[in-house]
């Protein structure tokens, strides 16, 4: 797509980065379609559930407890 848009450049000869005029055409493109599925997936699954939930339960234990017992608490388990 931004192959159209540089065949109909003046300026092509002497590109050596994304001119301002290409940068708002692929900026109206990418709003047109929306995110990307890259980024959807990345704002959408940032972490595995296990994960969360494993850590919240360490951290509520630390405000209760206290780090070092629970360091060692973990350290007992290995």
């Amino acid at each position: 797509m931004a192959d159209a848009f540089c065949l109909t450049c003046e300026k092509k000869k002497d590109c050596k980065k994304i001119c301002p005029e290409l940068e708002k055409y692929l900026n109206k493109l990418q709003a047109k379609k929306g995110y990307s599925n890259i980024h959807y997936k990345r704002k959408t699954f940032p972490f595995d559930s296990h994960l969360i939930e494993n850590l919240a339960s360490k951290r509520a234990m630390e405000l209760r407890y206290g780090k070092k017992w629970v360091d060692r608490q973990y350290k007992k388990e290995d």
